[in-house]
């Protein structure tokens, strides 16, 4: 799976959400492909880690409740995760 996303991604291909709104990364993650996930993160054009789906449910938030523990790293320390910790930090105040 990996090496084909590698190629459709450099080679231009565009993410796209399907009816339920969720993205190839929400896939990723769901079916626990980590080296999927790491490609999309590198390579994919304007991914949001937080972006839910038509069931409210983020990449992130989907990494949580499957508790992979590796692929939530790698989604929080992504830059569009930056938004959370500004959540976070409003909730504070």
């Amino acid at each position: 799976h990996a090496t084909i996303l590698s190629f459709l991604l450099d080679t231009g291909a565009e993410m796209r959400q399907n009816a339920g709104q969720s993205t190839p990364l929400h896939w990723a993650v769901q079916n626990q492909q980590l080296a999927c996930v790491k490609i999309l993160l590198e390579k994919a054009n304007q991914v949001d880690v937080l972006a839910a789906n038509a069931f409210g449910k983020s990449s992130f938030t989907l990494a949580l409740e499957s508790e992979q523990e590796e692929c939530a790293a790698l989604l929080l320390n992504h830059p569009s995760a930056a938004r959370l910790e500004e959540e976070i930090g409003e909730g504070e105040r």
